[in-house]
């Protein structure tokens, strides 16, 4: 058994390995490109700079073996996790919920749906609706963090164990990830 006790935050309990149901990953979309004339925000790819921490975010993320890895329909967070879903031979699926426009209403439909999940997932989206997504999956254990809370760079994830009971713990935060000489923080544990 490991103690997982919240650094700031108003949580405390003991967490079997065995006990872990699954892996919430959150993943910021890398650094994208100007738009090309005519396709909007909706089709920017990444940056050359993206690209390469597109690469290292699947190596980093590979030992975790998500089952599924779902996207924002914006091109930069396909192409984020794309790779990722190449090395696992999985495909990326795209969820409207997960779209910088996303309602409140659909993004906490969302949390609820992949707290239902029986095995890991990888998401990617926007820093606006991660930060609405881990507020709604933190909700229900009565965790309530301001805005300011939660926040992550591009190219940075945020890493939830859900236990047998469902109670989601943030357990870390690696931030920048796909660029060099990034750091994981172990927030708990």
């Amino acid at each position: 058994m490991r103690a997982v006790h919240g650094a700031g935050y108003p949580v405390t309990a003991w967490l079997r390995e065995s006990e872990v149901r699954l892996e919430i990953i959150l993943v910021r979309h890398a650094h994208a490109g100007s738009p090309l004339p005519g396709s909007g925000d909706l089709g920017r790819h990444l940056s050359d700079a993206g690209l390469e921490a597109a690469d290292l975010i699947a190596m980093e993320l590979l030992p975790h073996l998500p089952a599924r890895i779902i996207s924002s329909p914006y091109l930069r967070c396909v192409e984020t996790i794309q790779p990722l879903a190449t090395k696992l031979d999985r495909i990326v699926e795209i969820d409207e919920r997960l779209g910088q426009e996303a309602a409140d209403r659909e993004v906490q439909d969302f949390a609820n749906f992949v707290l239902a999940q029986v095995d890991s997932v990888v998401v990617a989206s926007h820093g606006p609706t991660i930060r609405r997504l881990a507020l709604s999956i933190l909700d229900p254990q009565g965790i309530v963090l301001d805005d300011e809370g939660i926040s992550l760079e591009k190219a940075s994830a945020l890493i939830f164990e859900v236990d047998g009971e469902s109670y989601p713990r943030i357990i870390s935060s690696a931030s920048r990830m796909g660029y060099p000489n990034y750091e994981i923080t172990r927030l708990f544990g």
